[in-house]
C-alpha cells in the first residue's frame, strides 16, 4: 500500500508528510455529510438578473438548497439554469410566491414537488438514512387577520401529511412573527431576538404539535448574526425568518444563523443552517420516455381519427395470436398512432443567464455597501443597485 494516502470512508487521506494531516481527514470527511440549507425573502425575483444575483449569493456562501420567499413570478415552474434546479409557485396579485433554488447535487435527487399555493411549497429529496422533505413558507404580514395566518398553517399540515413519520422534515421561510429573547420548552431556544409579537404564540403552537424546534434560536451568536429583517427607514432589528427541524433530527443541525453581508436588494437578511446530512447516490439514470401532448385529444376530431387509425394498426394482427402477441400488437399500435396523431412535446432549453462579469463585479461592490448606514453609504448602495438593474437589462437585451 502506498505510504503516502490512504482511503477511509471513501475519504482521501492527505499525504502523512503533511502539516495537520488530521483536520485535513476531518474536513475531507464533513465535506461529503455537511450540507448548508438557507432561506431567504427576496423581496422580488422580477428584475432582471435576480436569479443570477441569488445564484452568486449560493455559491458564495456555499448553499446547496436554498428556500425563497416573495418570489413573484406569475406561474408556477420547475427549470433547470446552468447548474442550478429553480422550482416555485405562482403569486398572488405579483406580492407572494415561494419556491427552492437547488444545486445539481440535490437538483437530481428531487422525488417530488408539490407546489401548494402561493405561500406554501414542499420538496422532497432522496437522503440518508431519512430522505428529506422542505417545506418552504411565506407567512401573512402582522396586517393580515387571523384567517389568512390561519390558512396557511392548514396548509402546512396538508403539506405534512405528504411526507412519512420517518422523514427529515424542515420547514422554513418568513413567519412574520418574533419568538423573542428566552427559552420556551423545547421549542425556542435561549438565544432569539426582541419583544414578543402575537403571532409568536401561533409559532410556538405549531413547532408543539408537530415535534419541532426554532434552529436559529439555538445557537448564540452576535445580534447582527441573528436579526433577519430590517425596516425600511428604520434602525430597529427583527428576527422574523426561521429554520424549524423535526426535534429528533435536532443534532443534525450544528450552526444557524443570519448572513447580512448576503445581497440580492432585500431588506432581509438571508438566514443559513449547516446540517449533517448525506444525499444518496443516484442510481441507474432511467430512459426517458417520449412525451405527447395529449392534451390534443381533447379534440372530438382528433379523438376520432385517433381512434381509427388505432383500429387500423390493430387489425393487422391475428386474430388466432397468442394473448401476449395480441398485447404487443396494442402497444405498437398506441405508438403508432401517438407518434401520427401527437406532436411530441419540445424539450424546455434551458434558461440562459442574462448576466456577465461587468455586472458580477458591479454586484460585490454594492454588497460593501449593504450595511453601511451612513447617508453616504445607502446613496452609493442606491447608484450601485440601479446600474446593475440598468446593465442586466441590457445584458438580457443583447
Amino acid at each position: 500500500m502506498d505510504s503516502r494516502s490512504v482511503k477511509l470512508s471513501r475519504c482521501k487521506i492527505a499525504p502523512h508528510s503533511d502539516v495537520r494531516v488530521g483536520a485535513t481527514l476531518q474536513d475531507a470527511c464533513d465535506k461529503n455529510k455537511m450540507q448548508r440549507i438557507g432561506t431567504w425573502n427576496v423581496r422580488t425575483m422580477l428584475k432582471t438578473g435576480k436569479l443570477e444575483n441569488i445564484k452568486i449569493e449560493m455559491k458564495r456562501l456555499d448553499i446547496d438548497i436554498l428556500g425563497l420567499c416573495e418570489i413573484r413570478w406569475p406561474d408556477n415552474s420547475d427549470f433547470w439554469l446552468d447548474d442550478t434546479r429553480v422550482i416555485h409557485t405562482n403569486s398572488t396579485k405579483g406580492q407572494t410566491g415561494v419556491g427552492f433554488a437547488i444545486n445539481k447535487k440535490w437538483g437530481t435527487r428531487v422525488t417530488n414537488v408539490v407546489t401548494y399555493s402561493s405561500r406554501l411549497c414542499l420538496v422532497k429529496m432522496e437522503s440518508t438514512p431519512n430522505n428529506l422533505a422542505i417545506i418552504q413558507v411565506y407567512m401573512p404580514t402582522s396586517k393580515a387577520n387571523d384567517e389568512e395566518v390561519e390558512e396557511v398553517y392548514a396548509g402546512i399540515e396538508e403539506l405534512l401529511k405528504h411526507t412519512k413519520p420517518h422523514d427529515n422534515v424542515i420547514t422554513m421561510g418568513d413567519f412574520n412573527a418574533i419568538v423573542g429573547e428566552g427559552r420556551e420548552g423545547r421549542e425556542v431556544g435561549d438565544f432569539g431576538l426582541g419583544k414578543r409579537n402575537e403571532r409568536r404564540e401561533r409559532v410556538v403552537e405549531f413547532c408543539r404539535e408537530n415535534g419541532m424546534i426554532i434552529t436559529n434560536t439555538r445557537f448564540q451568536n452576535p445580534k447582527r448574526r441573528i436579526y433577519t429583517w430590517k425596516m425600511p427607514g428604520n434602525i430597529a432589528r427583527y428576527q422574523i425568518d426561521y429554520i424549524l427541524v423535526k426535534n429528533r433530527f435536532k443534532n443534525q443541525v450544528k450552526f444557524c444563523k443570519a448572513y447580512p453581508s448576503a445581497d440580492c436588494d432585500s431588506d432581509h437578511n438571508l438566514v443559513r443552517a449547516k446540517c449533517e446530512l448525506r444525499y444518496k447516490k443516484p442510481q441507474r439514470p432511467k430512459v426517458q420516455q417520449e412525451k405527447y401532448s395529449v392534451r390534443l385529444l381533447r379534440r372530438a376530431e382528433v379523438v376520432e381519427q385517433y381512434g381509427r387509425y388505432m383500429d387500423i394498426e390493430y387489425q393487422k394482427g391475428n386474430v388466432d395470436d397468442p394473448l401476449n402477441k395480441k398485447w404487443e400488437n396494442i402497444k405498437t399500435a398506441i405508438k403508432k398512432a401517438s407518434d401520427t396523431m401527437l406532436t411530441k412535446k419540445e424539450k424546455k432549453e434551458p434558461r440562459k443567464a442574462w448576466i456577465n462579469k461587468e455586472i458580477v463585479k458591479l454586484i460585490d461592490k454594492r454588497r460593501k455597501y449593504k450595511n453601511n448606514n451612513t447617508r453616504e453609504g445607502q446613496q452609493k448602495y442606491r447608484q450601485l443597485r440601479n446600474q446593475v438593474n440598468r446593465e442586466a437589462r441590457k445584458a438580457k437585451e443583447e
